[in-house]
Order: structure tokens, then sequence, then C-alpha cells
């Protein structure tokens, strides 16, 4: 089962290459990131680097990155339905290993998309500000060290709700036809439950609601202030990992029981 996820895996990465959407989606976020410096300038007085890293980060993948991960997970299946997705499941590969070489492809990609990110943020705070920790009237508060692990921590943790988004993306995929509904679907019902969670009191039980979370330390070291990762950390990696089992079972299911044939 394992070899055959590995090879359906590197189908996948190799057709993803070759899409056009796969490179554009890493060169937008880039793109945001180095327009940044406009809105908020790096200067070399402590800490407007560590401060720019802070706001680029997360207004890069929260606002764009998040966006293109849900267009990018919608057309795994979608737009194989109407006929080449027969070309995998002529070969001896279960529904259920395509479904999991196509979310860790999804993941592959919110992997590849922060760490492009993460590098932006921080090559630009290297090269126009200063990256020597935090200090505050001459006494060092954070050392450049502190900073760089609080930042890798907040960088592993911010992984778990875009894991989510492409395990919910992925559902919708298998749900529809084409890659033009599944793209409607994904995008409208994201943008519904943003709005209706909070009037239904539903948001500390969406991971959707914690994707600010993993960067709210780090912003506040660059303040100065020091705070602890829990508990807010745990509901983060509690209500991702639900999401993450019930939106790969449910699209387990729906897979399973689908006529796909063109």
């Amino acid at each position: 089962m394992i070899k055959r996820i590995g090879r359906a895996y590197l189908v996948e990465v190799a057709k993803a290459s070759r899409r056009r959407f796969t490179v554009a989606g890493l060169l937008l976020v880039v793109l945001v990131v180095v327009c940044l410096p406009l809105a908020k300038p790096i200067t070399h007085g402590n800490p407007s680097a560590y401060a720019f890293i802070a706001y680029a980060t997360p207004l890069a993948l929260n606002l764009v990155g998040l966006l293109l991960l849900v267009i990018f997970s919608s057309s795994l299946f979608a737009s194989e339905f109407g006929g080449s997705i027969w070309l995998a499941l002529v070969r001896p590969i279960h529904r259920s290993d395509l479904l999991l070489a196509k979310l860790a492809l999804g993941m592959t990609y919110a992997f590849v998309m922060t760490a492009t990110v993460a590098t932006a943020s921080w090559g630009l705070a290297y090269g126009f500000g200063d990256l020597e920790g935090v200090t505050y009237g001459g006494e060092t508060l954070f050392t450049q060290s502190d900073m760089a692990v609080c930042y890798m921590y907040g960088f592993l943790l911010a992984l778990l709700p875009q894991f989510g988004a492409v395990a919910y993306a992925v559902f919708v995929s298998v749900c529809v036809r084409s890659a033009t509904s599944a793209l409607g679907a994904s995008v409208g019902i994201w943008l519904l439950m943003d709005v209706v969670k909070h009037p239904l009191r539903i948001a500390p039980y969406i991971f959707t609601s914690y994707v600010e979370t993993p960067w709210e330390v780090f912003l506040r070291r660059c303040d100065g202030i020091d705070s602890g990762w829990w508990p807010v950390s745990g509901y983060t990696i509690a209500t991702s990992l639900a999401s993450i089992t019930i939106f790969t079972v449910l699209s387990a299911l729906v897979l399973a029981r689908r006529d796909i044939r063109a």
C-alpha cells in the first residue's frame, strides 16, 4: 500500500509540476512579500526587521496563500473526472491510495508555499534590516536564535490549518464533477463559513479560526513581550487534526461510492 501511494504521489507531483498555476501561485506569494515593504518599511533600527517578518508572513499566507492553496487542491480530483482519472485507476491502485496521494500533494504544496514565504520574508529582513535579536534599553530580551526557533515553531504550527484547508478542498473536489464547480463551491463555502461562524458561535471549533494563531507569539516577541504557546496552540492542533480526519474520511466514502466513468 505504501509503495502504491508513493508511486501515485510521484505521478501527481509530476503532473502538478507541469501546471502553470503551481509555479504561478508561488510567484504570487513572493510578489506579495516583495511589495509589503512599501506598506511596512524595513529599517536597521531594532526590531523593525522582525516586525516586518511578523507582518509579511501571515499576510502573504493567510490573505493570498490560503486562497491559492484551496484553488490548487479543489482541482485535484474535479479536473480529472472527465475521464483522465482512469489513467490512474487502470493501474493496480485503489481509490483510497489515489486520495491519499493527492492529499499528500496538496500538503506538499502548502509546505513549499510556506517555506517560500518564509524565505522571502527573512531574506528581505536580512538584506535591509537588523536580525541581531530583540533588545530594549540596551538589554537583550530575545536573542537571534530565540526568534528563529519561535518562528520555526510558528511555521510548523501554521501548516496544520493549511493541511485542514487541503483536506477540505479535496473533499469538495471529490463531490463535484468539474474544476469550475469545485473552485466556486470551495471558495464560496469557505467565505460563507467565515461569515456565519461567529454569529452561530461555532468559531472555536472551526480550523479557519486559528490561521493567525501560529504567529501571535512571534509577533508579541517583536514587541518585547513573552507569552506562552498554550492552550491556544492546543486548540489549533486539535481543530486542524479533527478537520483533516473528518474531511479525509468523508472524501474516501464519497469517492468509494462515486461512479467516475466519463
